[in-house]
């Protein structure tokens, strides 16, 4: 797997939302895979410094799940 080059080609979405008791926080990127729009989530956990890749999806109902931005 070619993690550098996915994360060259794909889109920073933003953070998702956090449910209470979460010891981590988790970060959606858009990619294309075989030509299909893919999703993949990096998660930061709460005792460490380092991100990982948690789960890599073609389900776009991940995009539900982005918190929202609020209005300045």
């Amino acid at each position: 797997m070619q993690i550098e080059s996915l994360f060259e080609s794909s889109k920073y979405l933003g953070k998702l939302d956090r449910k209470k008791g979460d010891h981590f926080s988790s970060f959606l990127f858009q990619t294309s895979i075989a030509n299909d729009p893919s999703w993949f989530i990096v998660r930061k956990y709460d005792r460490g410094e380092e991100y990982c890749i948690y789960t890599i999806s073609d389900q776009p109902n991940l995009l539900i799940h982005l918190e929202k931005k609020e209005d300045p």
